[in-house]
């Protein structure tokens, strides 16, 4: 089952890969090596995947110095993820319907709730 088949109304993908870092010349360890190459074969199947069945909207965040591994770096990841989630609120702002769907959102717009009310 997809969520196309599920009816979903809108479909929004969140491309969480990470640009490679500009100037860096050091030679990676095994695993840094090994966890790149997972990336890269990522990058590859999502790209693949968005020409066959693309979403209706793509938020792509720019988030820097947060590895693959980072599980702990949450409160990171969402503030250097703002500008995407702004952007997506404009992208989002002609379907109040939509927003009204989405749950998580909420979170955003009351920064006073919590993770654990979600």
């Amino acid at each position: 089952m997809t969520v196309w088949t599920a009816g979903a109304d809108l479909t929004i993908a969140v491309d969480v890969g990470r640009p490679p870092i500009p100037g860096r010349m050091d030679v990676p360890k095994a695993l840094e090596s090994f966890l790149g190459a997972f990336e890269i074969m990522q990058a590859a199947a999502s790209a693949r995947k968005i020409e066959s069945r693309a979403p209706d909207i793509i938020v792509r965040p720019q988030v820097w110095e947060i590895g693959i591994l980072d599980f702990t770096k949450v409160d990171q990841v969402l503030e250097q993820a703002k500008p995407a989630m702004v952007e997506l609120r404009n992208q989002l702002s002609g379907s109040r319907a939509a927003i009204a769907g989405l749950r998580w959102w909420r979170r955003f717009d009351h920064p006073e709730m919590s993770r654990a009310d979600h």
